[in-house]
């Protein structure tokens, strides 16, 4: 495969348009000048523009600036400057057989100031557009079913790509909810299958307001395997199940509260023609507790060099000593996203290096774990105290209809 190939299979997965950069220059932004900058200026690049205009085919060239407005006459002025370069065929600025774009950077710091530091002159191919339709196309606002945690669509997409989704691939997300994170993968070709520790989720009294529906909307039910029952805290899949990714986003503890089944000792069995309606109990779930069960599943039911993408919050300033840590698994990279008041989360990325030994589980620092169950408690006592308002004005209310407050 060339390069030009491998690229435009790079720019069909990503969402923002793309270009092949035919070549770059960039200098110390204090001494910075188109001069110093000048566009082709290596043998390689000069060797790309003429490949691509070598037919005479027609062309257009665009001139834009990142953090800087550029006038008509501005544009106008930088295209001139490139007549040093022989253009053979002819000026098509609205269906050009090979399009080149000339961007300009400067330093973002100072938004549209005309003294702001140039960094360089970027010159383009373009080789194609992106798939930002996409987002539209798969946008929540459209979706026949979603719940109050689904994941923006197009951070879904940026989990498949971190996943490395490919066709056949199978992946598994033990805190699926509505399942439209892994809509995304179904749309690449993966095999879904969805857990969820709540039973409604999976199948709720109307048919159409269910985890499936959103694969039987966009025509991708064949890419559904399953959608179960399971709890993150207790693995419902035999040691010998593999799966290719696993994608996640565990609940916070703010929108929806992070349960798992409780462990009642001496407990009487279910009778069987029972146990189909029965509802086990839960209990409050630990964040840090809860993200460990979950790279520990990772590392037992990954294939070797598969991938774990999840979110995981934090009430401080994010750090690399936040991300867990598991002997089987290797960091591929984290990232911050900052969320209301000083609430972020972290998209973090992990690789299966080898199976596990028994011995070997997922650790997460103390820091980590304090931070959390302090919020945590703290979000308790508010729960605690709008229960007691309630309470407090539900008696209110039932005194002040009773019959002897009438008399």
């Amino acid at each position: 495969m060339t390069l030009r190939h491998t690229q435009s299979s790079i720019c069909r997965r990503r969402r923002t348009p793309s270009a092949w950069l035919s070549d770059a220059r960039s200098c110390d932004p204090s001494t910075c000048t188109w001069d110093t900058a000048t566009v082709t200026s290596s043998s390689e690049g000069r060797v790309l523009l003429e490949t691509a205009l070598a037919p005479a085919r027609s062309f257009s060239c665009t001139v834009a600036a990142c953090y800087r407005r550029l006038s008509l006459q501005d544009k106008e002025e930088r295209r001139r400057r490139l007549d040093y370069i022989d253009f053979p065929g002819p000026i098509d600025m609205k269906n050009p057989e090979v399009a080149l774009h000339l961007l300009e950077l400067y330093d973002g710091t100072v938004l549209h100031s005309t003294d702001a530091p140039f960094y360089g002159v970027f010159f383009a191919l373009w080789l194609r557009d992106g798939v930002r339709s996409l987002v539209t196309h798969y946008s929540l606002k459209t979706r026949t079913y979603i719940n109050t945690t689904s994941m923006n669509e197009t951070l879904a997409f940026l989990m498949a790509h971190q996943a490395l989704i490919k066709p056949g691939s199978v992946v598994f997300d033990p805190f699926a909810g509505s399942c439209g994170m892994l809509v995304p993968c179904a749309h690449y070709g993966a095999f879904i299958v969805g857990g969820d520790i709540d039973p409604r989720m999976m199948s709720a009294k109307d048919p159409t307001h269910n985890a499936r529906m959103s694969f039987v909307q966009y025509k991708l039910e064949s890419q559904l395997l399953d959608v179960v029952v399971t709890d993150n805290s207790h693995s419902t899949f035999r040691g010998n199940v593999k799966f290719d990714a696993i994608l996640s986003d565990p609940p916070y503890g703010i929108r929806e509260a992070a349960k798992k089944i409780a462990q009642v000792p001496n407990a009487k069995p279910i009778p069987l023609e029972k146990r189909a309606a029965h509802i086990p109990r839960k209990i409050q779930y630990a964040q840090d507790l809860l993200i460990c069960d979950l790279v520990d599943f990772a590392a037992t039911h990954l294939v070797v060099g598969g991938r774990l993408v999840f979110w995981m919050p934090t009430h401080d300033e994010p750090l690399d000593e936040y991300v867990p840590i598991h002997p089987a698994m290797r960091l591929i990279s984290n990232s911050s996203q900052p969320m209301a008041g000083r609430r972020h989360r972290i998209m973090v990325t992990l690789q299966k290096l080898h199976d596990p030994t028994p011995t070997e589980r997922a650790t997460i620092s103390e820091k980590y774990a304090q931070i959390m169950f302090e919020n945590s408690r703290s979000t308790q006592s508010k729960i605690k105290y709008q229960a007691e308002l309630a309470e407090q004005a539900e008696q209110e209310r039932i005194a002040a209809t009773s019959p002897g407050d009438n008399a």
